[in-house]
């Protein structure tokens, strides 16, 4: 109802049975959406997208460097829990922009998109461009 108040004709909230707030291969995540005058929902799990489950401890990150290096991984093309937690947030995102009809197309697009280089590049200018508004 927060989301209507505020005039936003489109948007998802997400949360996954383990408690953290976004999609993730870990049981089932919960999204309830609004687009334009339909508000719905739906539960997704790893497996509703050719992906494997795994534990919260898999997707546990640390410090900056750390976070930076995994990071980079996932845009290589590293398979694995991380990667695919960036796929399901990325399909979800997909799905949001219209760009695909369900979640697993979405995933299936962010895969082809990070293996063919895309993801990676735009991961690279985005440092490029924080690395810029640092010096300004």
């Amino acid at each position: 109802h927060a989301a209507r108040a505020l005039g936003i004709s489109q948007v998802m909230v997400v949360h996954n049975e383990s408690g953290i707030d976004e999609l993730a291969p870990i049981g089932q995540s919960f999204v309830c959406s609004i687009h334009g005058d339909e508000v719905g929902s739906f539960a997704i799990s790893a497996s509703d997208c050719g992906l494997k489950e795994c534990s919260l401890s898999d997707l546990a990150g640390g410090d900056a460097e750390t976070n930076a290096a995994i990071t980079r991984k996932i845009f290589e093309g590293v398979p694995g829990p991380k990667s695919d937690v960036v796929a399901m947030n990325a399909g979800l995102a997909f799905l949001l922009a219209g760009k695909v009809t369900d979640v697993a197309a979405g995933v299936q697009l962010a895969r082809e998109l990070i293996a063919g280089g895309k993801a990676k590049a735009k991961l690279e200018q985005f440092i490029e461009y924080t690395r810029s508004c640092a010096h300004a």
